[in-house]
């Protein structure tokens, strides 16, 4: 990726480092395909294999950190719900600056994990003010992009 696609000028991540992270995005995106609900302007929700759970889990912990104006949750999903949903929702958890879903050994989660065993997707809820929707609507349409 040569420009910067949807770092806000609000991101503290070094300048140098943004299209790093939106790499790293994209790599989540391209491996693990999914697929993407809006739920209302401000709130996107994608789905993700669970395998993808830790990896996206410490990819949200880190973005965190530099774009503070985003609020990642995570929801496990079963096939169980009615077709064209996003299934059965289960436990849900959040991840704020302080959070981290991280495993030890496996930093780049991208092993199996719970919810691998427990459901067959992971629903990654994205939140984010309405000043910054126009971001939001960036990162959506790159998801999109990537599993088409």
């Amino acid at each position: 990726m040569t420009e910067i696609q949807w770092a806000p000028e609000a991101c503290t991540l070094p300048t140098a480092e943004q299209p790093l992270r939106e790499a790293e995005f994209d790599d989540l995106f391209r491996t693990a395909a999914g697929t993407t609900e809006r739920v209302d302007p401000n709130t996107l929700v994608i789905r993700l294999p669970a395998h993808a759970e830790s990896w996206a889990k410490d990819l949200a912990t880190r973005e965190t950190t530099c774009c503070s104006f985003f609020t990642f949750t995570f929801d496990t999903a079963s096939s169980s719900g009615p077709s064209g949903s996003f299934g059965s929702l289960g436990q849900a958890g959040s991840l704020g600056q302080a959070g981290s879903f991280g495993r030890a050994g496996d930093p780049a989660g991208r092993g199996d994990d719970a919810a691998a065993r427990a459901g067959d997707a992971v629903l990654m809820t994205v939140t984010v003010p309405p000043r910054y929707v126009e971001i939001l609507n960036a990162l959506e349409a790159r998801a999109r992009s990537l599993w088409a």
